[in-house]
């Protein structure tokens, strides 16, 4: 019994293996276009709970380089019961550039995260809109870099996520999830050049709103608690005659935390 354990670990690690590797070449080959097309562009992010996160967030989105009348951030609260949205009240109000949405109980038929972007997206004003999450920071070309991908044919566009290694976490369990953490990436970006994307995470992604509406939003998986991201993703590959595309530039990364 102990041998046959050993026999099926081996080839799955093997598999494991050999899949990262393939990845890996696919990625180095991948080349895309990009473009100096100024879009407007409209950031989303829906909150939970998140006071702590609030002002690095904050810090991190504010200070994009990209022109003040071309950008803004749109907050939601989503039935938060700390003081995440008294926090996003009062930067509002300083910051024009600064929407805020309160959601106070849930919808039927559509899941809350997805409400909630949803709602954000109906009230946008940009051609372009981006996503991430309020653990996430950013690279203050991120924005830019980002929309410069979206050349004539381009409907989505995908981003690597990694995680803040600043902490140093050492321990054997942190490499394990880092790594598998990062093969979601590498499985995007390596699917992409594929022509096929199978995956990609909502904290780095960006779709035109025109896009958005062409497919009626979430459509047939609003109700699914899950997938704001790659079921949206995979409603573009299958759905549209858009082509998706990742962002391989380094200032377009996201870190977030373990």
């Amino acid at each position: 019994m102990m041998n046959l354990f050993i026999i099926i670990f081996s080839l799955f690690i093997s598999g494991y293996v050999i899949s990262l590797i393939y990845f890996s070449i696919l990625t180095d080959r991948y080349n895309s276009k990009t473009s100096d097309n100024l879009f407007s562009i409209s950031v989303i992010i829906s909150l939970h709970n998140e006071e702590k996160n609030v002002q690095h967030l904050m810090q991190s989105l504010l200070a994009q380089k990209y022109p003040k009348d071309q950008i803004e951030f749109i907050f939601v609260n989503d039935r938060s019961v700390d003081k995440t949205g008294n926090l996003l009240d009062s930067y509002s109000k300083e910051d024009s550039q600064i929407t805020v949405i309160h959601i106070t109980k849930k919808q039927k038929n559509i899941a809350p995260k997805k409400f909630a972007i949803d709602s954000a997206i109906n009230i946008a004003k940009g051609e372009i809109i981006l996503f991430t999450d309020a653990d996430a920071r950013h690279d203050k070309e991120w924005a830019k870099t980002m929309t410069s991908y979206f050349t004539e044919k381009v409907g989505m566009v995908l981003g690597n996520v990694t995680y803040n290694t600043n902490r140093k976490i050492k321990s054997l369990l942190f490499r394990l999830v880092h790594l598998d953490f990062f093969s979601i990436s590498a499985i995007g970006l390596s699917t992409v050049s594929m022509k096929y994307p199978a995956t990609c995470i909502g904290t780095n992604m960006a779709v035109r709103k025109k896009v958005y509406e062409e497919l009626g939003g979430y459509g047939k998986y609003k109700n699914i608690q899950s997938g704001d991201d790659d079921l949206l993703m995979q409603r573009v590959r299958d759905e549209g005659d858009w082509e998706i595309e990742y962002a391989t530039d380094k200032r377009a990364t996201v870190f977030t935390f373990p």
